[in-house]
């Protein structure tokens, strides 16, 4: 092998590398953002629920659509969203709250 052809290579695998590089950082900025509106789906209670006694939100169904959306706690002890147990059908996590603008 000549010294051109090695030196010629050897930009190539770098180069390779770097769109490599390149490639796994864009496919880790797309998992984040899909885990972030994943995270912000309703979640039907009977698929799953919520950690124990953290609030977040729910779906309240009174009935003849009448809906309603507000923060409640599931308590995994006593097994129960408390006074709302027989109306909630769906939770999902609280947003991360409001935190005005930085001077960074």
């Amino acid at each position: 092998m000549t010294k051109e052809t090695y030196e010629s290579a050897k930009k190539i695998i770098a180069k390779m590398n770097e769109v490599e590089t390149h490639l796994i950082n864009e496919a880790a900025d797309t998992i984040e953002e899909l885990s972030a509106k994943l995270s912000a789906e309703w979640i039907p209670v009977e698929e799953r629920l919520p950690e124990n006694d953290k609030p977040v939100l729910v779906t309240v169904d009174w009935g003849h659509d009448d809906l309603e959306v507000c923060t409640a706690e599931y308590w995994h002890d006593t097994e129960c969203w408390g006074n709302l147990e027989d109306y909630i059908t769906a939770w999902r996590p609280l947003p991360e709250p409001y935190r005005g603008k930085t001077n960074d």
